[in-house]
């Protein structure tokens, strides 16, 4: 599985509630590390470096949220973000 299999698998899995926020994040932020932006449409490279920062800001601490609400995302913000998400994003097709 070649890592652009590997994000598209992990993000139909939790967004069909396979994966916990945190595993979730925690593996995005791996296989993103791995994957050649350079090869994506601009438009994508935006789309996934922008997923990457809110899986690595992500906080469930409410006093996190509350205090520095510019900082951190939610498990909301990240799943509302996620439904955008096509295979395409992975190709010129979009």
């Amino acid at each position: 599985m070649d890592c652009k299999d590997k994000i598209t698998y992990i993000i139909s899995g939790y967004l069909n509630d396979e994966y916990n926020i945190k595993n979730f994040c925690d593996l995005y932020e791996e296989y993103y590390e791995e994957l050649d932006a350079d090869k994506l449409p601009v438009s994508s490279r935006t789309w996934f470096k922008n997923l990457w920062e809110m899986c690595s800001r992500f906080s469930d601490i409410e006093e996190d949220l509350r205090l520095y609400p510019s900082v951190y995302f939610t498990e909301d913000e990240i799943r509302r973000y996620m439904q955008k998400f096509s295979v395409d994003k992975f190709s010129d097709k979009q």
